[in-house]
């Protein structure tokens, strides 16, 4: 079981941080009392700006609960892989805002991208297998590279095709 870092936010409906949780303040690399009156839009990578602006504008147009997927890049430069997930309260004296909760998924997409690694090697190595099946040469070789790049030999005498 993989354990995900959840944090929790509260942002204005410009994306300035009003509250944050300890987790979610560790996920940016900073102390709590740093982080808040911040702009959330500083934290993220390039390529997840457009797609934060858009969730605001989303969550602030909409009465349900708005998913995406950004890419947060903390105080010490390391990027994490999360899920955002926001809902509008309107109900706040000080102001419409935006309570979120941060999902890091880092873990969970660097083992999809072993899984599609592996699937490809598999899925390469079987097409290798059934082309050698049909030839009736005694012996060949076959190479091919491993998720590390490392070559990898094997002969028919070591596989029965």
């Amino acid at each position: 079981m993989i354990l995900r870092r959840s944090g929790y936010v509260t942002l204005d409906l410009h994306g300035i941080i009003k509250d944050i949780n300890l987790t979610g303040a560790v996920l940016l690399g900073r102390e709590r009392a740093l982080v808040l009156g911040e702009s959330f839009h500083q934290w993220l990578s390039n390529e997840s700006i457009p797609v934060f602006a858009r969730h605001l504008q989303v969550v602030r147009n909409s009465e349900a609960e708005v998913t995406d997927e950004i890419v947060v890049k903390n105080k010490q430069g390391q990027l994490h892989t999360v899920n955002i997930t926001s809902l509008v309260n309107h109900f706040v004296s000080n102001g419409d805002v935006c309570r979120s909760i941060l999902v890091d998924i880092t873990e969970r997409k660097l083992i999809e991208e072993r899984l599609k690694q592996s699937s490809e090697v598999l899925r390469d190595l079987c097409t290798i297998m059934k082309r050698c099946a049909k030839k009736k040469e005694e012996r060949w070789r076959v190479k091919f590279m491993t998720n590390w790049g490392k070559p990898y030999w094997r002969s028919r005498w070591m596989w029965r095709c």
